[in-house]
């Protein structure tokens, strides 16, 4: 299933005006040069496998009757570290004609993820590690290259995405104590108290044709907080995915970047169904945990390691307390819970 991610096009032209045989001088051979599109990552649920795509497209400029037929890559010792996680690298041609692609076939999405900020970081080393031979079909003959390299390296600077708001509180002048249909549909403004809807979350996550599989998230989730006492946490996290409405808007949330503060909430909440006050989906027995913490919408465990849209306090004696601030909007935090002032939730997809 499609994701929005970095990929590459590969120019092939040819310099001089005669015509490739076996028999050609030096400057009939191509020269590989590189342009830049935004390609899928691509999904294949039957083989359990990912793949990073690279389209190549083969534009022999000294003649117009050409057709690929088979194209093969080399790849030297300098990419021996994606061996080493079980990384393929083949090359496929394509149906039409002077198309192909460059395909990294990864063990898991994190892997073709690490491999795209590779690309991105130090694309040279990538590069220049592989070289490509491929036969053609030239005015009726074939006719072979071999060990090709690029002559230049590709600019890969692909907009990843922008960080988008779809939480947000900044004082007490909205109530988030507000029912499912409120919580699936979305209330608020996004520059005061909002939140986006989870319905929205679910349209903008959503990787899988049968929208309920995780494994191709091509998003990432940032939180933001400040308490009362103004400390500020941060966490980032490699994953983000809110699944369907027949699932609740179950929550699907990978590791924490380094760095994050706030990492146990997310093993806590992961696979957690969607709570509200007249929805009960979470996990303990008798009174629900948005009940028993202040009437927001949340994935709630039994109950909760976070709780950004529980009641909001502006009492100190309550908000200095740790022996009631968990019953409100709370993040726990080194062994104790921490009122939140400020809430911030973004994703990023591409």
């Amino acid at each position: 299933m499609p994701t929005q991610i970095l990929a590459a096009v590969l120019l092939i032209t040819v310099t001089g005006i005669c015509r490739p045989t076996l028999a050609d001088p030096v400057e009939s051979q191509p020269v590989l040069t590189y342009e830049t599109v935004c390609e899928p990552l691509s999904y294949n649920g039957l083989y359990l496998r990912h793949q990073l795509e690279l389209p190549i497209t083969l534009n022999m400029t000294s003649t117009s009757d050409f057709t690929l037929i088979d194209i093969d890559t080399k790849v030297d010792s300098a990419l021996m570290a994606l061996h080493h996680h079980k990384m393929r690298i083949t090359v496929q041609p394509a149906f039409q004609p002077q198309l192909a692609a460059l395909v990294f076939i990864c063990p898991t999405f994190y892997r073709c993820q690490q491999l795209k900020e590779s690309v991105a970081s130090n694309p040279e080393t990538v590069w220049r590690s592989i070289q490509f031979s491929f036969s053609a079909q030239i005015d009726n003959k074939i006719v072979r290259y071999k060990n090709l390299r690029t002559v230049n390296l590709p600019s890969i600077a692909c907009d990843p995405g922008q960080w988008v708001v779809f939480q947000r509180r900044v004082d007490d002048s909205l109530s988030f104590a507000q029912d499912w249909d409120a919580y699936v549909n979305g209330f608020g403004s996004p520059g005061s108290n909002y939140w986006m809807g989870l319905d929205q979350l679910f349209k903008t996550t959503v990787t899988s044709a049968n929208r309920d599989s995780p494994r191709t998230s091509r998003c990432r989730l940032r939180i933001e907080i400040e308490d009362f006492n103004g400390e500020t946490y941060m966490g980032e996290y490699r994953m983000f995915q809110v699944l369907d409405p027949k699932q609740n808007y179950r929550l699907k949330v990978g590791n924490a970047v380094p760095d994050s503060d706030l990492t146990s909430w997310a093993r806590v909440h992961n696979e957690m169904q969607f709570s509200t006050y007249d929805r009960k989906h979470d996990r303990q027995a008798g009174t629900s945990c948005s009940h028993q913490h202040g009437y927001g919408g949340w994935w709630y465990e039994s109950c909760h390691h976070m709780n950004l849209n529980g009641a909001y306090l502006t009492d100190r004696n309550i908000t200095n307390s740790s022996a009631d601030s968990k019953f409100y909007a709370s993040v726990l935090h080194r062994s104790s819970y921490r009122p939140v002032k400020r809430t911030l939730m973004m994703l990023k997809c591409g």
